[in-house]
């Protein structure tokens, strides 16, 4: 009767199971030309960071390029990384945040901005956590810091 109760136990918690479910790749708008001139933009960008408490790690003028690190405390605000199922959990890496400032005339500057995340998807194994699993998935911006960027060096 006990194994009978322990299967009948294992078949309802299985069927009641749900399953990593993929993000959603969504559509960010994340070029925009901006009609200021270049030197305003690289330095409304860079206080940007600033005010975001935002560490560069590299900041070249010539090239328009600022990068860096993010680590995201509440990343389902910021970007997509699915949702997890049952007994599984999941934990934002450091993503990339680039941002690349082009002149296109004395007047007008184009800004890209990219951003690429990767997250672990842990699956416990409820029997033995020796055997937990672990993925690395993709997770995908939201489109908030892009419009928040934007936003502000558009003003």
């Amino acid at each position: 009767m006990k194994k009978l109760t322990l299967l009948l136990i294992a078949v309802l918690f299985v069927s009641c199971a749900t399953y990593y479910k993929a993000p959603r790749k969504n559509k960010v708008e994340n070029i925009k030309v901006i009609y200021k001139p270049y030197d305003d933009i690289w330095r409304e960008t860079v206080k940007w960071f600033a005010f975001k408490n935002i560490p560069i790690k590299n900041l070249v003028k010539n090239s328009g390029l600022i990068s860096t690190e993010l680590m995201f405390f509440n990343y389902k605000n910021y970007v997509d990384c699915g949702k997890p199922g049952t007994l599984q959990n999941i934990v934002l890496d450091v993503g990339n945040f680039n941002v690349v400032i082009e002149k296109l005339g004395s007047k007008n500057t184009q800004v890209t901005i990219s951003l690429f995340f990767k997250a672990d998807l842990t699956t416990t194994n409820i029997m033995d956590r020796r055997y937990d699993t672990h993925k690395t998935i993709n997770c995908y911006s939201k489109g908030v810091l892009e419009k928040e960027l934007f936003n502000f060096i558009s003003k």
